[in-house]
């Protein structure tokens, strides 16, 4: 088909696809491959993951076909289904996120071309991540301390939410910060920069020492 995409490609990227539910489950019972790439590199489920606000049923339908949730999209920058939701700017949806994690989802795959994993994905929203939505992946063993890329975590807060609570928060978590990195310096002047001079000079006090 045009574009490479079967036809679950095509159904997935309907507009009313809420309204879908047995075409998809039709496809799927009669074989249709859910991890099956399409032109651009995506698989269909790479596809349900970038629609917004869908109810649990789809996932749950495609995680009964044998569906592969660490399965990597062929583009220059890689990304798995799991971190589309991540990225997406829609409330936390617990409940789905359990539901990846159950069927072998794996939050550390480094994912797309600055290698993030799910905390750096998360921190590159343009809104900073509900506290509730860190200690989730915290609660089910996931460790922040290391960043995946060089970049210390700290280097993703310059954010125009940043506050001091939040800052105290993330260094509660254990989240570590190398003064001697460009980053560090960046983190700080940046703050001082946008105002936010109680976050920068809490940095600045943790390393006068």
């Amino acid at each position: 088909m045009r574009n490479g995409n079967n036809c679950l490609h095509f159904v997935i990227t309907r507009s009313k696809l809420e309204e879908s539910y047995e075409d998809v489950e039709y496809m799927l019972q009669k074989g249709a491959d859910p991890n099956q790439l399409n032109g651009k590199g995506f698989s269909s489920f790479h596809l349900l993951c970038q629609r917004p606000n869908l109810p649990i049923k789809f996932f749950e339908l495609f995680f009964r076909y044998n569906t592969d949730p660490n399965r990597f999209e062929e583009r220059r920058q890689p990304t798995t289904p799991f971190s589309f939701l991540l990225i997406k700017e829609q409330d936390e949806d617990f409940a789905l996120w359990e539901l990846f994690l159950q069927n072998r989802s794996n939050p550390l795959l480094k994912c797309d071309y600055n290698q993030r994993n799910f905390l750096l994905l998360l921190l590159s929203r343009t809104t900073l991540p509900k506290r509730s939505t860190i200690k989730f992946f915290l609660d089910h063993g996931y460790s922040i301390k290391r960043p995946t890329n060089g970049i210390p975590l700290l280097s993703l807060l310059c954010n125009k939410n940043l506050d001091q609570d939040y800052l105290e928060f993330m260094l509660q978590i254990g989240t570590q910060i190398n003064p001697k990195l460009t980053s560090f310096r960046r983190v700080v002047s940046y703050g001082f920069t946008l105002e936010h001079h109680s976050v920068a000079r809490s940095l600045i006090a943790i390393y006068q020492t």
